[in-house]
């Protein structure tokens, strides 16, 4: 704020400390209460840019309180006293005891944000009385400029996460904060810097108000803080949907040997937040080995391939919106073992709020002004003045003239000029205020007009409240899937009439290069032949050569019906999910088998009915995809009305030697049918050795006395001889006919 006397002298009212007198070219006189030492160590700041010549009569004119010549020296005192002013004059000031409502609007003039391109003058702008409505003034911009430099007030706070594909954290999101002020000016200072900021709470800035004697010409003032905050606010939402089937509705990382896999990619952002987000851009590693980077179609912004990465560039996505670009390329893969990574993402944006939730309440700052009243004596009125006041912005800056005021010296209560904070528009660079005129008469012949006059301004700010929020999205891989299958069952034929019990066993092997979360096992039992019970099915996990029972849960079988009855048909599964997540499994490996036994009970069927096979096998990717598939060939097991019909017997023949026999027993089928799973027995007392078993030997059981001898017979076609040997050396008392009883 400058206080004009005449156009020629310039008046600092420097409050209870006293006052400054400046006459450019001539002299300048200043009255203040302190003496020399204790204002220069006061005002050290403000003194830093005074040459020495210029300190020196500065110094003087302190110390003598009289007028000191000066010669060009009145620019630098005069800037010099301004700054001093405004620092004496802090909130309020420039306004009178009658003037606090004013004051209070003025402070809400500090608190507005100001956007480059809002104003617009038109060469001249009247201003008026918002009370009376009649013009008091105009706006006179210079040479049509209608723009002025805003002062930055930034605050930037950047939260970085990384997660997985699936969307889960990888580590803790990184949070950090600065506030800045700038001078963007390339030849004007601000002093007397003084911002508020709101909300600080859950931050580690100790204060909310900053204060900063002067910045100098493109510098800045910089306060890093960090956040405290335990939830943080989302913006945005990133996803990636990959299908190695090239089909945007199956999910699929699984691909095919020796084939041109066309590969699906969809990348979907979704601002999740209550404000608009600008400076998108999605950056997707295009991976070693991906060829024909094709993108099918955006439904927002552009994307260009640059350095081996698509990058997606969205100039702003409003709340709630979603945008997506869709991408397919071609992966041709040699062999199972060899694996293609998906590409990683980074997302970045930029969200017009702060993460903390910190705020700019409110601030001043001034710059290069001037403030006079222009007197004009009447031609024909001596002693009459046309008086006109005059503000003009000599920055780069646009000012906001929020108080000017122009008194009666004969009655205060009596204003020439009374301009309100709301009246005057922000002031470009280089304008000028210049008020409506009015005429007075001095009360003495050949004097001058002495007003009182107060002013009130700032540099008008812009507020850059601001989050940079950065998205690391890992990549994952894409392989080879695939599963072999092999079903068999311990039987050939089944009999007829018979309540019987065979056993099946199924065999998944994860032939491919990925590592798989779901298996399905599936049979359908036709009517006559029913299902095992739950705790018959045994599960087995065979990996590098080890072999171990799993656990089956009972939410992992499903039977239906859910029953035993044989008169209908039974559908059995045996399905193993979120095997990745298993701690005991860990996911169905490339190279791992997984077994399943059970048995199945033949319920008396008929000769003419045949038991068929029907067995499905499945595994399934994370994520899931098109199931993998295996059905093995159809295994039929006839019922046979099976009468058997055979000779079983036992010969004995002495040998060359004391007590040594040869013991033959045969078996031969007389009958129309194979004989299967026939038990051959031989007991040998104690008192005998045995030895020399051809074609095999038995499996023997000691018992108290005797020792039991038998063999196995698989399968024994009509008309066939099954036979065995072995020689005996009886001992003792015993003779060989010890040893000739019936089988």
């Amino acid at each position: 704020m400058i206080f004009e006397a005449d156009k020629n002298m310039t008046f600092h009212d420097l409050g209870t400390l006293g006052t400054a007198d400046v006459v450019p070219k001539k002299n300048v006189t200043v009255k203040v209460n302190i003496p020399w030492e204790k204002f220069a160590e006061k005002y050290v700041a403000e003194m830093a840019d005074l040459s020495t010549g210029t300190i020196q009569i500065l110094q003087d004119a302190l110390r003598t309180k009289k007028e000191v010549k000066i010669k060009k020296e009145g620019d630098e005192l005069d800037r010099f006293f301004t700054k001093v002013e405004a620092s004496v004059k802090k909130s309020p000031y420039g306004f009178g005891k009658e003037e606090r409502a004013e004051a209070a609007e003025a402070e809400k003039q500090k608190g507005k944000d100001m956007k480059k391109g809002k104003v617009s003058y038109g060469g001249k702008t009247a201003t008026y009385d918002k009370t009376t409505g009649r013009p008091e003034g105009q706006v006179v911009l210079k040479d049509g400029n209608e723009e002025g430099l805003l002062l930055p007030l930034i605050l930037e706070e950047q939260v970085k996460s990384h997660v997985t594909h699936a969307g889960e954290k990888v580590e803790e999101e990184t949070i950090s904060g600065v506030f800045k002020v700038k001078n963007p000016s390339k030849r004007d200072r601000l002093w007397d810097i003084d911002v508020t900021l709101k909300n600080i709470e859950s931050t580690s800035l100790e204060g909310a108000e900053f204060s900063f004697k002067e910045l100098d010409p493109e510098k800045e003032q910089v306060k890093e803080y960090t956040i405290k905050t335990e939830k943080i606010q989302k913006h945005l939402e990133v996803t990636e949907f990959v299908s190695a089937l090239n089909d945007p509705k199956t999910e699929s990382y699984a691909l095919k040997v020796g084939e041109d896999n066309k590969i699906y990619f969809k990348i979907t952002v979704k601002n999740v937040s209550e404000a608009k987000l600008t400076e998108l851009q999605v950056k997707k590693v295009i991976s070693e080995g991906f060829s024909k980077v094709e993108v099918s179609g955006v439904s927002a912004g552009d994307t260009k391939q640059e350095e081996g990465n698509l990058v997606w560039s969205i100039k702003e996505l409003d709340t709630k919106a979603e945008a997506i670009a869709e991408v397919r390329m071609v992966a041709k893969i040699p062999d199972k073992d060899t694996k293609f990574k998906s590409g990683a993402i980074n997302a970045s944006y930029k969200a017009p709020t702060s993460i903390s939730g910190v705020d700019i309440d409110k601030a001043d700052a001034y710059s290069n002004n001037r403030f006079f009243i222009e007197h004009g004596e009447l031609e024909d009125k001596p002693d009459t003045f046309d008086c006109q006041l005059v503000f003009q912005n000599k920055s780069e800056f646009m000012i906001q003239l929020v108080n000017a005021d122009v008194y009666d010296p004969k009655d205060e209560k009596n204003k020439f000029v009374d301009i309100d904070p709301t009246e005057v528009p922000p002031m470009p660079g280089g304008s000028e205020w210049v008020s409506k005129k009015w005429q007075y008469t001095t009360p003495e012949p050949n004097t001058e007009p002495q007003f009182r006059k107060m002013c009130e301004f700032f540099v008008v700010a812009e507020h850059l409240v601001s989050t940079k929020g950065i998205i690391d999205i890992d990549e994952v891989a894409l392989a080879v899937a695939s599963i072999e299958g092999e079903l068999a069952y311990d039987i050939k034929q089944l009999p007829s009439f018979r309540e019987t019990t065979f056993h099946v066993t199924h065999k998944v092997t994860n032939s491919g290069g990925d590592v798989l979360n779901e298996v399905l096992f599936q049979e359908v039992f036709q009517k006559y032949f029913t299902p095992p019970k739950k705790d018959e099915i045994i599960v087995k996990l065979a990996r590098e050569g080890k072999e171990d029972q799993i656990e089956v849960g009972s939410d992992a079988i499903s039977l239906e019906p859910d029953n035993q009855e044989p008169d209908h048909d039974h559908t059995l599964k045996v399905a193993f999910k979120d095997l990745i997540k298993n701690e005991a499994v860990g996911g169905f490996k490339p190279g791992d088998v997984m077994i399943v036994t059970y048995p199945i009970g033949s319920m008396k069927p008929s000769a003419d009915v045949v038991f068929k096979s029907d067995v499905l096998y499945q595994a399934n990717t994370l994520p899931a995809g098109k199931p993998l598939e295996v059905r093995p060939e159809v295994i039929e097991i006839p019922v046979a009305h099976i009468r058997r019909k055979f000779r079983k017997g036992k010969e004995i023949k002495a040998l060359a030697g004391e007590g040594v026999y040869e013991i033959t027993l045969f078996v031969e089928n007389t009958g129309e049918y194979n004989l299967e799973n026939m038990s051959v027995i031989d007991k040998v007392p104690d008192a005998f050795q045995y030895t020399d078993f051809k074609p095999k030997e038995p499996e023997i059981v000691d018992l108290e006395g005797e020792n039991v001898l038998s063999w196995k017979i698989e399968v024994l076609e009509p008309g066939k001889e099954w036979s065995v040997s072995y020689k005996i050396t009886g001992q003792g008392e015993y003779a060989a006919s010890d040893a000739q009883f019936s089988l």
